[in-house]
């Protein structure tokens, strides 16, 4: 990726004072994908790798890990997938992305899922089980998810971790400069709603007396967390790390690393 320069401390605070947003509750489950590229009139709560399509994969290697099995059946992805449309209120709240120069390459413009596609084995996935995530996407969209397509190229500036039960960021200022953000909060929350339904709904979880929904909680927090490194290590190499601690109290930004 091309990075025309990285941000400072002070340039953080700046994009953390200006680019601020008080999230609605009702949007507190909608996804985007961490890329910088949004617009602040496309820009969602959950902030996470993939977006909907991430999400999904992140579901597909907890399950895989809990049940000690290396393949899921047809009939598993499909449990999968209604938990997912469930947790977010129905298909017309999945969140999809593309961008202008690979429009109509169904999810091409999403380095996460090109990723996913280029090299299975680092997502914990294999081929086939890739291609099944783009199905899911291809006939979402088709049924009426929406599906962004962004503008451009990446030009991100840092990393931001957000931990905040009230706030999110926009990815771009007024200027068009550009962060990579993961709403940590925001995503694990989500994902204990997606291990309740998970433990209600998928058989081989309902009959393991050992695996609660903490446990599958925890799963789909660290794959997505590990999910994150991997796509991170391609897009954003060499960029700072910020945590971005915001409330209605204060805003802090504490820089914590870099990408390497």
């Amino acid at each position: 990726m091309n990075h025309k320069d990285i941000y400072t401390k002070e340039q953080a605070e700046l994009h953390l004072k200006n680019h601020n947003i008080l999230v609605d509750e009702y949007k507190k489950l909608i996804s985007q994908c961490i890329d910088g590229r949004y617009l602040s009139q496309d820009n969602e709560a959950v902030s996470i790798p993939g977006a909907d399509v991430g999400e999904l994969q992140v579901m597909m290697v907890t399950l895989k890990q809990l049940i000690q099995d290396k393949t899921l059946s047809h009939d598993d992805i499909k449990i999968l997938e209604k938990i997912l449309i469930d947790t977010v209120g129905g298909i017309e709240n999945l969140r999809f992305h593309t961008d202008d120069h690979n429009h109509g390459h169904w999810g091409i413009g999403c380095w996460h899922l090109r990723l996913g596609h280029e090299d299975p084995n680092e997502y914990h996935l294999s081929k086939d089980e890739m291609h099944m995530v783009s199905d899911f996407m291809e006939r979402s969209i088709a049924e009426g998810a929406k599906n962004v397509v962004l503008q451009g190229h990446h030009w991100e500036k840092a990393v931001f971790i957000i931990d905040s039960a009230s706030h999110s960021l926009h990815s771009q200022d007024v200027d068009g400069n550009q962060v990579f953000i993961y709403h940590k909060t925001f995503a694990e929350q989500r994902n204990l709603l997606i291990a309740e339904k998970m433990k209600q709904e998928i058989p081989e979880l309902i009959e393991n007396a050992d695996i609660d929904v903490n446990a599958i909680a925890k799963t789909l927090n660290t794959i997505m967390e590990k999910h994150l490194n991997s796509t991170s290590m391609k897009l954003a190499k060499g960029l700072p790390i910020y945590k971005i601690s915001i409330d209605h109290e204060k805003k802090e930004v504490q820089h914590i690393g870099i990408i390497e």
